[in-house]
């Protein structure tokens, strides 16, 4: 604990100062309910951690073809077109991947 000085600055107390043989203290174990909220949030997370990092990146790749659209013309857009129809297949079969997943981890922790 710091206290203030008269005239500036802060100062150390005595209950700072530890012996120089202590241990620092262990902070208590927490119950086995609680670790296993802790793990069962973990793995939810992780559950459909790939399927949400690749939605994520059809979702960013779709917009830098929309970015691309916007300033192309002729070929050059339907090209980017034929790009993003091929992206919006790819994502719809990751969402139906992830309805799977849902639907058998709904299954599971039943």
């Amino acid at each position: 604990m710091l206290v203030p000085k008269k005239k500036s600055g802060f100062t150390k107390t005595r209950e700072t100062i530890k012996p120089s043989g202590s241990k620092p203290g262990g902070g208590g174990g927490g119950s086995k309910k609680e670790t296993k909220e802790f793990k069962k949030k973990d793995d939810e997370i992780e559950r459909y951690y790939e399927v949400n990092n690749s939605l994520e990146t059809m979702g960013k790749m779709l917009d830098r073809i929309s970015n691309k659209k916007e300033h192309a013309f002729g070929k050059d857009k339907i090209k980017l077109m034929e790009d993003e129809y091929k992206i919006l297949e790819k994502e719809l079969k990751l969402q139906k991947q992830y309805e799977k997943e849902i639907e058998a981890n709904l299954k599971k922790d039943k």
